[in-house]
This record gives structure tokens, sequence and C-alpha cells, in this order.
């Protein structure tokens, strides 16, 4: 376990205790924390989580708190999306970021062993 696994789990565990305690802007500070950390760790799962925490809690102020400074409405009303939104939307970002990094590795790796494109190589055409 690194650094970033351990500070990710307690991130997370400080967002939920503020967001139970009202501290809204503290938790969508230590989830975007925590966001941060799986990114560094390159983790898809834990940017997963992170985004439907970020949703759920951006649903939850929007139904329940619709005039804090936060909400959806809020930052509507100055022309702005609701920050927890924002949120998930910049985590779905990284999630595909990753997608995309990982699928460039691979064609990188194929095309190393295969340097001659007009030759096809068994691990490019055999499934």
């Amino acid at each position: 376990m690194t650094a970033y696994d351990a500070m990710y789990e307690q991130l997370l565990e400080m967002n939920r205790a503020a967001f139970e305690a009202g501290g809204y802007e503290v938790a969508f500070h230590t989830l975007s924390s925590a966001i941060h950390c799986a990114r560094y760790l390159s983790d898809e799962q834990r940017l997963a989580n992170a985004e439907r925490i970020a949703t759920k809690q951006g649903e939850w102020i929007d139904a329940h708190a619709p005039t804090h400074t936060i909400s959806s409405r809020s930052a509507a009303a100055r022309g702005n999306q609701g920050v927890f939104a924002n949120l998930a939307l910049q985590t779905h970002s990284s999630q595909l970021i990753l997608r995309q990094d990982e699928l460039k590795e691979r064609i990188s790796d194929l095309l190393d062993r295969n340097p001659d494109p007009e030759q096809p190589s068994s691990s490019i055409t055999d499934p």
C-alpha cells in the first residue's frame, strides 16, 4: 500500500464526516483531494467510486439544501454548474483519459513487436 492509497481512504472518510456534519465545501475539497490520489495511482475503480460519491452528494444537496451556496440552483443563478456535478464530470473525464493512455500503450507495444506494418504480426491478427 502506498501513501496515496492510504490518503485516498483517509480523505474519503473525511469527506463522509464533513458531508454528514453539513460542511459541504469541506466535503467537496476532501473528495477532490481523494480524486487527485486516485489519479496519481491511475486507479480507474477509485475514480469511478469518487464519481459516484460526487454525483450522490451533489444530488443530495440539490434535493435537501437547494439554497446552499454550492447547490446546482445557486450555481446556475451565477451562470455556473454545481461544483459536485462538475467534479463528477471531471472525474469521469479522468477515467476516459486513463483508458485512452492504456490503449495507446497497448498499440505502442503491438507496433514495437511488429515494426514492419506491411507484414502482419500474429499478435495483431490473432485474437
